[in-house]
């Protein structure tokens, strides 16, 4: 999807209640992510994510994926980065 300027990503369990034309707003960046405010460690939450697509990026994320054991989940993952 390098093709595009930002992509938002959803968890498939997500429910849209109003517009998300702000995101589209938002200041550049790799990846944009709201905190899991519910946990006791500062953690980034990966139910919604606004992304700068890249080839090289996904190809580090794929290593990252590859890499994990079981139990490892997107969260996780994004958090390493």
């Amino acid at each position: 999807m390098a093709e595009y300027t930002r992509i938002i990503i959803l968890d498939s369990d997500a429910t849209l209640l109003a517009p998300l034309d702000e995101l589209f707003l938002l200041p550049p960046s790799t990846a944009t992510m709201p905190r899991a405010y519910w946990l006791d460690k500062p953690t980034l939450a990966s139910h919604i994510m606004v992304i700068t697509p890249s080839a090289a990026e996904f190809a580090r994320v794929q290593k990252e994926i590859d890499k994990a054991g079981l139990g490892v989940y997107d969260m996780e993952i994004a958090n390493e980065f």
